[in-house]
């Protein structure tokens, strides 16, 4: 395990791009602010547990007095002496204080999660200023790990010299992010490589004062937004940078050599705070979280569900999206997949949904008229499409691509195919004419 302030090292290899071979001073940390702020955190935690404890007391005293007044309640009710009136007057009251006494349960149930949320959350800040545990103790290399094995190849391959262009395609021993289904070839987008240079504009690598911070690099799903932290990682272990590589909820570390595991999430959050290498954060299929290392460079790669990000990108991280896949790219990935997909079917699959690669390997679940049937107006149509593009991008439909400037950091969106496009639009005249006409003819000249 290096120390945080031990000088940089440069990318040595000669395929990688100018900005990711330039030399890099790390900056020395302030452990002693770090550690009073962790300090404040776990007296801000016990504050807040104090104060919740209050309203948990506070609702079950509440509960106690509702449960007397429905026993009352159910008392008056059936007892004999009381008018008809008089006992449906009761009947309801019970109702109603029924229903109280349900929602008074609900809101200590909610209570009582938010205070368990804390107490994970202060137990964690109490490793952390104790310093009980050691990074070192948690690493290990699983034997028979897929995943470990293709990481180590990963590091061969980076190190063997090679210099790679635009379309080319890199072949592994393993399968890659070592699962079967995506088979053993890597290939090498154009957009990949004009990210790489985003990535060291915005680090600002290729200068004296290279700043640490956070990219987010997003787009539509199943376009190989994981191939590219593969690619990426090729450009950096050739060298000896540390890197810090999440998937999901499992995290990687590579020390300059090799790669090992972490196997305690708390130990890794606690190295993150002074971490200096790079941090590439991997939320596959929406598993995990990332943690803000904020002496790291850290990439964070997601689906365009943008909500939870709202912190970083308002305190300056960067946000980018990748694109589609073009005619071109879909032809070579279906030959370079040889017998593993039948090519004629693979076609089908792209006529309907589009140029995107996942859906060739892992085939769409239902049909495009299925999806169509879904757009029931006009409307139902525009929150598809708005859902894709408004600030939090939520999931957008299968229905609809995101198409990124040439800047890639503005999309719009579209219909994911040309077959798609023209069926929507059919079914739109069935459902929804007036409403089609009427939009057509809006912008027209009425004088």
């Amino acid at each position: 395990m290096r120390k945080g302030n031990e000088a940089g090292t440069c990318i040595r290899r000669a395929s990688s791009l100018n900005a990711l071979e330039c030399a890099e001073r790390r900056r020395k940390g302030v452990p002693g602010r770090m550690k009073m702020s962790m300090m404040q955190q776990e007296g801000d935690y016990r504050e807040e547990m104090i104060s919740l404890g209050a309203q948990i007391a506070r609702v079950e005293e509440e509960i106690d007095q509702v449960s007397r007044q429905i026993r009352e309640a159910e008392k008056r009710a059936l007892d004999p002496d009381t008018d008809k009136d008089e006992r449906q007057y009761w009947r309801k009251k019970e109702e109603q204080l029924r229903t109280k006494e349900e929602q008074l349960r609900k809101e200590k149930d909610r209570l009582l999660k938010k205070e368990e949320q804390l107490r994970d959350l202060l137990l964690i800040e109490k490793k952390k200023t104790q310093g009980s545990k050691k990074p070192e103790d948690f690493l290990s290399k699983p034997q028979g790990d897929m995943f470990l094995s293709f990481l180590n190849e990963l590091c061969q391959v980076a190190r063997a010299g090679k210099t790679y262009s635009a379309q080319e395609i890199v072949s592994f021993s393993t399968f890659l992010g070592g699962n079967e289904v995506f088979g053993n070839q890597l290939f090498l987008r154009d957009c990949y490589l004009e990210m790489k240079q985003v990535i060291a504009e915005y680090f600002r690598l290729d200068t004296e004062t290279p700043k640490n911070g956070q990219v987010i690099l997003t787009g539509s799903p199943g376009i190989g937004k994981s191939c590219f932290a593969y690619f990426f990682l090729l450009q950096l272990l050739g060298s000896d940078e540390e890197v810090v590589y999440q998937v999901g909820t499992n995290y990687w570390y590579f020390d300059g050599a090799e790669w090992s595991k972490f196997g305690d999430v708390t130990v890794v959050v606690n190295f993150l705070i002074n971490f200096r290498g790079w941090y590439i954060c991997d939320l596959y299929k929406g598993l995990g979280s990332y943690v803000i290392a904020s002496l790291a460079k850290t990439i964070i790669l997601s689906s365009p569900k943008l909500g939870g990000f709202k912190d970083i990108l308002n305190n300056g991280a960067g946000r980018y999206f990748l694109p589609t896949w073009t005619d071109e790219e879909m032809s070579i990935f279906i030959k370079m997949q040889g017998g593993r997909v039948n090519e004629e079917e693979a076609r089908n699959i792209v006529e309907d949904w589009g140029n995107v690669p996942r859906n060739v390997i892992l085939r769409p679940v239902g049909t495009l008229e299925q999806a169509i049937q879904t757009i029931t107006s006009l409307s139902s149509l525009q929150e598809k499409m708005q859902a894709a593009v408004n600030e939090d991008l939520g999931m957008p439909s299968r229905l609809i691509h995101l198409v990124p400037s040439s800047d890639y950091k503005t999309i719009s969106a579209r219909a994911c195919s040309q077959k798609a496009a023209e069926k929507i639009f059919a079914r739109l005249v069935k459902t929804d004419r007036d409403r089609l006409v009427d939009l057509a003819f809006s912008g027209s000249d009425s004088g």
